[in-house]
């Protein structure tokens, strides 16, 4: 059983490799759709809307940050709000 396992294992491997490297756009965007369905069928729609364009809100944060531009401003502008509305919550 663990050979048989090896050799699917081996297979699937070299399949991945030879998709990444002669059709890599078709075979990362057939893995976002299945990854999408997924999310879709046990989120559900609207839930995985916010899921993605919270993940790019990150995505661009993190981008702006490893471009060393620091924290853009709306994003300094925010997080100024949401600490003013917790200190007022405890005066």
């Amino acid at each position: 059983m663990k050979e048989l396992l090896k050799k699917i294992g081996e297979r699937l491997e070299a399949a991945t490799n030879w998709a990444l490297d002669h059709h890599p756009g078709k075979f990362i965007g057939a893995l976002l759709g299945i990854l999408m369905a997924l999310f879709i069928i046990i989120l559900g729609f609207w839930q995985t809307i916010c899921l993605i364009v919270l993940a790019a809100i990150g995505f661009s944060i993190g981008k702006f940050w490893d471009d060393g531009k620091g924290l853009p401003d709306w994003t300094m502008s925010l997080l100024k709000k949401i600490r003013n509305l917790k200190m007022r919550k405890y005066k």
